[in-house]
């Protein structure tokens, strides 16, 4: 897993706040790669289960596909609602400061 950005993560916290918090669209915005990818390999695997009529399979790429999506949904709703004890903890000038470039952790 490559190592975060401080600066990155700054940017992405001064976002967040300027838009009260992270949204539906936000996150989508960010993880339309994996949904890309996850589809290109399962949707063909969904298709040939069809063709080979082996329904168990179709089940097993369909709640493949479904978990994956769930998994990112509780990640959003975790995230709208730590959004209220965050905005407040956070220490916005030093969010600031290192979104500009000028400090570091």
């Amino acid at each position: 897993m490559a190592r975060l950005d401080a600066r990155k993560v700054a940017l992405r916290l001064m976002e967040a706040q300027k838009n009260n918090g992270y949204s539906y669209r936000w996150f989508l915005r960010r993880m339309w790669m994996p949904y890309l990818l996850g589809a290109a390999f399962l949707v063909p695997a969904l298709w040939l289960s069809t063709q080979i009529g082996h329904s168990g399979f179709f089940l097993f790429i369909l709640g493949l596909l479904m978990g994956m999506w769930l998994r990112d949904y509780g990640v959003i709703l975790a995230s709208k609602k730590s959004w209220p004890v965050l905005k407040h903890v956070l220490d916005w000038e030093k969010v600031k400061q290192i979104a500009d470039g000028h400090s570091t952790l």
